[in-house]
């Protein structure tokens, strides 16, 4: 009996886990259409440029084919290259406690490019990170530039999605380091 309720109990969760997803589509009403882009993103790894517009839904997912092992404590620098068309702002957040969600405190930080610019964001990832696999969000949004979020609708712009792999902090090494002779007598 106990082993058929654990079988259950654990067929439930891996169902949960497989239907766990960050916010679904809709993102955009217009998106990319009047070229509202980003045209390259690199982070520690991950270099993906001339990358272009993005098909409806204006978000694409790289995250099984593009992903970096970013360390806790680390800083790092995120550059993004802008569509010729527009001003358009920037947005990275790293879901870094795993629970699926953008929170307001994962905000890496926010760029605003000029047509064809480029742009960096400088981050540490934090010692509270919880290690493993996760998402990385890149958001270019026209209007607002600054302060929109990570999963609300809008009318121009573009998400690219890149995985993130967080290892553990490694162990405290209390090695000996040296053994010196006892000291004996009196001086």
């Amino acid at each position: 009996m106990k082993k058929i309720v654990l079988v259950t109990i654990l067929f439930f969760a891996s169902l949960l886990i497989l239907q766990a997803q960050y916010c679904p589509a809709p993102f955009y009403t217009v998106g990319t259409g009047a070229n509202d882009y980003l045209n390259g993103f690199t982070c520690n790894t991950i270099s993906n440029l001339n990358s272009g517009p993005s098909p409806a839904p204006y978000q694409i997912d790289y995250s099984s084919t593009m992903t970096t092992t970013l360390m806790m404590n680390n800083s790092y620098t995120a550059t993004m290259y802008n569509c010729p068309g527009w001003t358009e702002g920037v947005n990275i957040w790293i879901d870094y406690n795993h629970n699926f969600l953008f929170d307001a405190t994962e905000l890496c930080g926010n760029v605003v490019m000029s047509p064809g610019a480029t742009g960096t964001i400088v981050f540490t990832v934090p010692s509270t990170a919880t290690p493993g696999l996760t998402k990385m969000r890149v958001r270019l949004n026209y209007s607002p530039t600054t302060g929109f979020t990570p999963c609300g609708q809008y009318t121009y712009g573009e998400i690219e999605d890149y995985g993130v792999f967080i290892p553990p902090p490694a162990p405290i090494d209390a090695a000996t380091t040296a053994i010196t002779a006892p000291v004996s007598g009196c001086a």
